[in-house]
């Protein structure tokens, strides 16, 4: 259930009205309130709770904080705390918040099943028996501890919390009862009802997370059953339910599973059944895109085929996608005319500041600049606060690709620049709303798509041919064409060895004696490829400890169950960190021996802040998109040592950083003095500027888009 189902069920019905009215209506939050947060009523806490909860306000961080710190003296304040501090991420503090509120309301049915949601879906089994022990005086041996602890899980009908944590409930539990919770979870399945947004669900979080053939089908079989002769419309939820099924791809698919997508898609698309929207039918983490790309050694051969296939499903399924903007079709000018300005839209979420600090700074005399997001209408003003300097801001739904789609079309943009990674920015772009319509900053998601006309990027971190890999044209620019911002406070780029040590002994529960290694990168991008190179530091370096983050995600478990059993007997030598503060975050990376870039999908914004703080990374770059990144950044402001040609060099180079402190000190400081030359470069800006202004010229003189290489168009 969301927190907003365990919210208005665990509150007074005082509290509960006005949480419906706040969701029926835009209520303001005066913030003033917020200052006497403990003298507050269970209404206005619960205003502030679902302000934060809206996601698009820069104080959502700050208002989980101070709802963490409520005196805990009501049910409401117990419930909100608790929820609050597993927003920041610190599982074990809410779990002890919601222990003590159960001990104080031990009649509360409620707090204990929110209890049990936590629990299961951090699989702290062990925790929550533990407890249930102390607070009943009830023996329970350790023997029944997993099984029935899911018996459980699966009784309230907390499937997804049993299918996150499959792997592990599968290593502790013997055969026999392992193969009795299959049982007993298909069985509940099959009797209790579940909405159809927890059957996509299900089906979803089964395939992606790529468990047992067998039992998945059964699972996919069985929902089916229950929609299949539920309502008139029961052919479109089984066609819904297949497609999720079919093209939901697992944790970095092999070259087959992408093959099979292809075939998926042409075959959904001849069976011409049309659905309502995407972002209605689907799921918005549902990005089998992003799968793909992280599938280097097939992916980024097969990407494009990938997705002409998918938009020829896409366009049978929901055929308003395939929409061209009136204003696209009308006769352009032949050349840029004095007094019109070039109506440029940039789409992409305000909390990227690489891309959206490009809007204040484009040139006002040539660009009349729009900045488009998904979100509510509530939040305008926030955007508007953070890109005050764009022309015009314009809100479309998240949830409604069509209307996205309409809202975006009516703006009449001459060229769209997006960074469409997910399916609320991705869908619409399907649609021809733009003269010319752009690629930056993420990799090229809408490579092949037929309303794609550019896909700009740096030169020096793209493959030497781009034809190999890209159907879209691209733009290769001399410089890294984002705006990267400088920071507004001083940012703490030393950290002294004392608070080195208590960062190491909190987070890592490990002494200086240890040499730290830690790939900081998302779990998707640490490859099969990378699991021989971990092996390979691991036997070379006695010493070595590899940290990875981001453990308590789907994809962090998938990755961890992999490591286990590649690595063997060394597993016990990785520390799996759950998801972090963005202030432990900083602490860690400032406090460990050598920091490990991915391979062969290396980092890119993570790789511009960790090196602007100072902190040195190895990498090994590789011919392929979004594999040499890191090593450009170290090519354009001249550090050199830190790039591998190989993979015993990758090794000996990070043995070198975990073990000599002098020379890692060293590069620390030669990287933090030089990083300023990506920060606000005006170069960098100008030369995109440039390259915009090109390719509005080379459509006005109706030429198709083209590849822009060294400062020229290639087919000339």
């Amino acid at each position: 259930m969301i927190f907003y189902n365990f919210i208005k069920k665990v509150t007074p019905p005082k509290a509960k009205k006005c949480l419906q009215a706040i969701l029926r209506k835009k209520n303001n939050i005066n913030f003033a309130k917020t200052f006497g947060l403990n003298r507050s009523s269970p209404d206005d806490l619960m205003k502030l709770w679902q302000f934060a909860e809206g996601d698009c306000s820069g104080q959502a961080e700050k208002i989980y904080r101070k709802l963490s710190r409520l005196k805990q003296t009501t049910l409401t304040n117990y419930t909100l705390s608790a929820l609050a501090t597993l927003r920041l991420n610190d599982v074990t503090t809410a779990c002890g918040i919601l222990e003590k509120g159960i001990t104080i309301y031990p009649e509360d049915h409620w707090l204990r099943l929110y209890y049990l949601q936590t629990c299961a879906i951090h699989n702290h089994f062990q925790r929550y028996f533990a407890f249930m022990k102390k607070t009943s005086g009830e023996e329970i041996t350790s023997s029944i501890l997993v099984s029935e602890f899911y018996r459980k899980v699966i009784d309230f009908g907390m499937y997804i919390s049993f299918l996150i944590n499959y792997r592990d409930i599968k290593e502790v539990c013997s055969p026999e009862d392992f193969k009795k919770l299959q049982q007993y979870f298909i069985t509940e399945l099959a009797q209790k009802p579940i909405d159809f947004q927890t059957a996509k669900n299900i089906v979803y979080q089964g395939k992606h997370l790529n468990i047992e053939h067998d039992f998945y089908s059964g699972i996919c079989e069985t929902i089916k059953d229950i929609f299949q002769n539920l309502t008139s419309d029961s052919q479109k939820i089984i066609h819904n339910l297949n497609i999720i099924e079919t093209l939901t791809l697992p944790f970095i698919p092999a070259d087959k599973a992408i093959s099979e997508f292809i075939e998926s898609c042409k075959l959904l698309a001849r069976e011409s059944i049309t659905l309502t929207s995407p972002s209605k039918d689907l799921l918005l983490e549902w990005v089998p895109w992003q799968s793909i790309f992280t599938s280097p050694d097939a992916g980024s051969m097969q990407y494009p085929h990938a997705m002409q296939a998918f938009e020829q499903f896409a366009f049978s399924t929901w055929p308003e996608l395939n929409y061209t903007a009136p204003h696209t079709t009308e006769r352009l000018p032949a050349s840029i005319q004095q007094g019109r300005k070039i109506k440029i839209g940039f789409i992409v979420y305000d909390f990227i500041p690489m891309m959206s600090g490009l809007l204040s700074r484009l040139d006002k005399k040539i660009f009349d600049t729009v900045y488009l997001f998904p979100g509510k209408e509530s939040n305008s003003q926030i955007a508007e606060s953070r890109l005050a300097n764009a022309d015009r801001i314009i809100v479309f739904p998240a949830d409604d690709s069509l209307a996205a789609i309409k809202i975006i079309a009516e703006q009449k943009l001459d060229i769209i620049v997006s960074a469409p990674c997910t399916l609320s920015l991705f869908f619409p772009l399907m649609a021809r709303l733009a003269h010319l319509q752009m690629i930056l900053l993420e990799p090229n998601w809408t490579n092949g798509l037929t309303n794609a006309d550019y896909y700009i990027s740096w030169k020096s971190a793209e493959p030497v041919k781009p034809d190999v890999f890209y159907k879209t044209a691209v733009s290769y620019l001399e410089h890294p064409p984002y705006w990267i911002e400088r920071p507004s406070h001083n940012v703490n780029t030393r950290v002294s060895e004392k608070g080195r040590s208590e960062v190491r002994k909190k987070l890592l529960n490990c002494g200086p004696e240890k040499h730290i290694y830690l790939c900081a990168n998302t779990p998707p991008k640490v490859h099969p490829l990378m699991d021989e190179m971990l092996i390979d530091l691991l036997k070379a370096d006695p010493h070595a400890m590899i940290a990875i983050l981001r453990s308590d995600s789907p994809s962090g478990k998938i990755l961890k169950a992999r490591l286990k059993n590649t690595l063997g007997q060394n597993f016990n030598r990785v520390i799996f960190l759950s998801t972090l503060s963005k202030q432990d975050a900083h602490s860690l990376l400032m406090s460990v021996d050598c920091c490990l870039d991915s391979f062969p999908l290396c980092g890119m914004s993570s790789s511009f802040d960790a090196i602007m703080l100072g902190v040195p990374i190895v990498t090994l770059p590789f011919d392929i998109p979004f594999s040499k990144w890191t090593a450009s950044i170290y090519g354009y402001i001249g550090v050199s040592g830190l790039i591998a040609r190989n993979q015993k060099e990758y090794i000996e180079i990070a043995m070198r950083v975990a073990a000599d402190k002098a020379w890692r000190h060293q590069k620390a400081q030669e990287i933090r003095e030089k990083a300023s030359m990506y920060v606000e470069s005006t170069i960098a800006l100008d030369e995109l500027q440039s390259f915009i202004i090109r390719a509005w010229e080379r459509k006005l003189a109706n030429l198709p888009p083209s590849n822009w290489i060294n400062g020229d168009w290639q087919d000339l």
